[in-house]
């Protein structure tokens, strides 16, 4: 699945599109980040509404409590209130109630015995009026005196009471006039100043408890406010607002503010639906991302099409040479003009590179026809040589080996009747057959090495350079060499290939050296150097020795056949023992070089494989 969406997006048309859609982000981010800003304002809206509707309340609240007061004082020298008949007082009342304050709770006159003596009818009378926290205040003040809201206990409703003494032509205190108002005047208020649809208006007392509720008071005043209520956090703290949803499921706006008079505070809370104080910030939002949606699947549309005209078409177009290119095919060209942009450019780059790698595969086919019959030349070249070899083994050693016996006859025969010149002239005839017999020998095992060989086999170095050392043991101990070897490793080889290379170098080591000094050598396989994180897959062998040495500037030559630093007469050999060692070692995939100076000794080191893979 992975794969799949990551091929998907690895079009060039779908790159395109998708930074289009990034370029978009930044506009995305403002309209949420305007959205989010205009809820908040929302919210500030609701509680600037719920504290001008609080003031509002406050000051018509002031003004009733101020207009009650001059009422009760006039009313409180009235004769129908003083006098001891309060049978006017009655009817007075029944007509002010009736025709003028029908918003009255409650309007009584009240002896100093807590007796109601006078009440406009249709209004709340206390039962147990003697009990009452404002009769009592009444009384003890002999003024006026306005209670804070609070659940009347006798009629459950939320009131607030006002009171003023009355006194006789004497001036004696002889009664109290107390007035009531609900809160209806407040739910009447909400109506007037518009509230939002669906917004709620609560206030509670000090306590916590319900006062009114707009809409539907009757359902919720005098009920205690519960904890779980949405109402409860913002009671608790006085200030503020938050967002949550009511008992119905919808969310709501709650913002709270107290509603402070000279008679004490009550906390006023209102609630308006989301989906109304959002509304316009839904509005303007869903106009902006319908606007950023169209222009953005507008300019992804434009950039999907432009990338085909302007850029796939020309990008098919490398796409196929390459695959042309891939298949071989090196005369295949995009025919791009340089002049079509960036992309033209590339185009007439890779054209450029095509045909160069055209002509190199040519130059490449010619080198390899040329190496072809190079091979073919060598590989007569080397029949020959191997024939020649061959000749020269059957051919030219027989005629030698029949000097060999007819001087070692003349020798047995007629040693006692020839002359000292002729002795001497038969030993320099032994000496240049011999010579010339290890020439030939030699000259056919080089000869032979890549041809005669036979297959490689786990090879004990150890065992090799015993066998050698035993084979060369009279020449060891006719020198009084000491020969000094160390653990040497194994390896995949040729063995006689192997034992032919250790006894090269060590002969060598045993023949080089000054008149009448002892040989010291030592054999050896030091750690190969290695590359940091690679694993070392060669191994290495040594030969040290305290012979005559040579200067280094020879160091090619010496490998070279027939090549000698040295006259024949002063050191024997055929001088083409070195160079069959390198030509094994070739053989082997390894390298051989030498450090020397003149008198100090020679050290070959030698690198071979460890496998033959």
């Amino acid at each position: 699945m992975w794969g799949i969406m990551a091929k998907w997006f690895s079009g060039l048309h779908v790159r395109l599109v998708l930074l289009v859609l990034l370029a978009s982000l930044p506009a995305l981010t403002l309209t949420i980040y305007s959205d989010r800003e205009q809820r908040k304002l929302a919210e500030a809206n609701v509680e600037q509404e719920i504290l001008q509707l609080s003031q509002l309340a406050t000051i018509n609240q002031e003004t009733f409590v101020e207009n009650t007061r001059v009422f009760l004082v006039a009313l409180s020298h009235m004769p129908a209130v003083r006098s001891t008949d309060l049978t006017e007082c009655q009817e007075l009342f029944s007509h002010l109630f009736t025709e003028h304050y029908p918003q009255f709770a409650s309007f009584y006159v009240a002896d100093l015995d807590a007796h109601v003596v006078c009440s406009a009818p249709n209004t709340h009378v206390p039962s147990r009026l003697r009990e009452c926290e404002h009769y009592a205040m009444m009384v003890a003040n002999q003024d006026y005196v306005v209670s804070n809201y609070h659940i009347c206990e006798s009629s459950g409703e939320a009131i607030m009471a006002m009171g003023y003494p009355v006194y006789d032509y004497e001036d004696n205190f002889i009664r109290v006039i107390n007035i009531s108002i609900d809160l209806t005047w407040l739910n009447e208020l909400a109506a007037q100043v518009d509230l939002p649809d669906g917004a709620t208006l609560a206030v509670f007392d000090h306590k916590g408890n319900y006062l009114t509720h707009y809409p539907e008071p009757e359902k919720w005043t005098g009920k205690p406010l519960v904890e779980g209520s949405p109402f409860y956090p913002l009671f608790s703290q006085g200030k503020g607002a938050l967002v949550a949803q009511d008992d119905d499921g919808i969310q709501r706006i709650y913002a709270t503010t107290p509603m402070e008079s000279s008679r004490g505070s009550v906390t006023v809370i209102m609630s308006v639906p989301t989906s109304v104080a959002y509304a316009e910030a839904n509005r303007i939002t869903t106009r902006s991302l319908t606007f950023l949606i169209t222009a953005t699947l507008l300019a992804a549309a434009a950039a999907f099409l432009l990338a085909e005209v302007l850029v796939m078409r020309q990008t098919r177009a490398l796409l196929q040479t390459t695959k042309q290119l891939a298949a071989g095919d090196l005369s295949a060209r995009t025919t791009i003009s340089p002049d079509a942009g960036e992309l033209g450019q590339l185009a007439y780059s890779f054209d450029q590179m095509a045909a160069a790698l055209e002509q190199r595969e040519q130059e490449r086919k010619k080198a390899e026809q040329a190496m072809r019959e190079y091979a073919t030349e060598l590989e007569r070249s080397n029949r020959e040589l191997q024939d020649f070899a061959n000749i020269a083994s059957h051919d030219m050693q027989e005629p030698l080996r029949k000097i060999m016996n007819f001087s070692e006859l003349l020798r047995e025969r007629y040693d006692d009747i020839m002359e000292e010149a002729g002795r001497d002239y038969l030993v320099r005839m032994e000496r240049a057959s011999l010579h010339l017999y290890d020439l030939i020998n030699e000259l056919l095992v080089y000869s032979r090495i890549n041809t005669n060989t036979q297959f490689f086999e786990q090879v004990d170095l150890n065992e090799i350079t015993q066998h050698v050392l035993t084979d060369l043991e009279l020449q060891i101990q006719e020198s009084g060499a000491s020969i000094e070897v160390s653990e040497l490793p194994c390896l995949e080889a040729d063995p006689t290939q192997m034992y032919q290379l250790v006894q090269n170098l060590v002969s060598n080591a045993l023949k080089f050296r000054e008149a009448g000094s002892q040989p010291m050598i030592k054999i050896s396989s030091p750690e190969m150097p290695k590359a940091w994180g690679e694993s070392n897959d060669m191994v290495s062998l040594t030969v040290s020795d305290n012979g005559i040495g040579f200067d280094e500037k020879y160091l090619d030559r010496i490998f070279q056949p027939f090549q000698r630093l040295h006259q024949s007469n002063e050191y024997e050999g055929t001088g083409i023992g070195l160079a069959i060692c390198r030509k094994i070692i070739e053989r082997h995939g390894g390298s051989i070089t030498a450090r020397s100076k003149p008198g100090q000794g020679t050290t070959f080191a030698v690198s071979l494989p460890a496998s033959q893979n």
